[in-house]
């Protein structure tokens, strides 16, 4: 199942709208070899927005004197929320794909307040994060947050780097476009820090900065890996 190129524009948008994330914040596959038309996912994998075609059951006859109910299957366009409204994980059903993608929005916001009250240990691993994850936890409990002193210190490096993104745009080693989504990325994380556990604000962090171009990491001074940022910053830290 592929979708068509304006639908997909379609979902990279309503996450552009949101205004609580960038769009670097979240993954976003269009397999057509998978079972879904789409799937979201942030940082973390419990943190999911599928959408999918399915068939879903209606029932068309149904008595408390009824030996059996009798069914008729109905095509749908669903979503897959993790979280939902009000719990874990939510399946909804809809006739078009238009509302799918407008649902995108209240699921961001459901994410933004779940993020606020964390709980990581019911994280589902996966192998995407496995490595990762086996890394934070060396350094991190799983709702640890950031200091005051700490935001303070990491405020400070993240300033230091957008210096050095202005830097090098006044010497035209970097364009103006490079330049301006390195700012915005920058000031992101700063205003993840008092949001996020540390644990969920490394892996946001990182994924942020994971799809910059090498040289302009390497220009930057800035770690490679996030295993390498993780350590960075807890020299900064201690």
């Amino acid at each position: 199942m592929l979708l068509r190129n304006t639908k997909k524009i379609e979902i990279e948008n309503a996450i552009k709208k949101s205004g609580y994330f960038t769009i670097d914040d979240f993954d976003i596959n269009f397999n057509s070899k998978n079972d879904y038309l789409v799937m979201i996912t942030f940082a973390y994998p419990c943190f999911t927005f599928i959408i999918l075609e399915n068939e879903v059951k209606q029932n068309i006859k149904s008595s408390y004197l009824a030996l059996k109910s009798e069914y008729k299957t109905k095509n749908v366009i669903q979503t897959r929320e993790c979280p939902g409204d009000f719990k874990e994980n939510e399946t909804k059903n809809y006739d078009d794909i238009d509302s799918c993608i407008y649902r995108i929005d209240k699921w961001i916001k459901n994410l933004y307040d779940d993020i606020r009250n964390i709980n990581l240990h019911q994280e589902k691993n996966n192998n995407h994060t496995k490595d990762i994850k086996e890394e934070l936890d060396k350094h991190f409990n799983d709702t640890e947050r950031f200091s005051h002193e700490e935001i303070d210190k990491l405020n400070s490096l993240l300033d230091d780097l957008n210096d050095r993104v202005r830097e090098l745009e006044e010497k035209k080693e970097i364009s103006n476009n490079e330049a301006s989504n390195l700012m915005n990325i920058v000031q992101n994380s700063k205003n993840n820090l008092r949001l996020m556990p540390k644990k969920t604000w490394f892996i946001a962090t990182w994924n942020k900065f994971k799809n910059i171009d090498a040289n302009i990491k390497t220009a930057l001074g800035f770690k490679d890996t996030l295993f390498n940022l993780i350590e960075y910053a807890n020299k900064l830290l201690n």
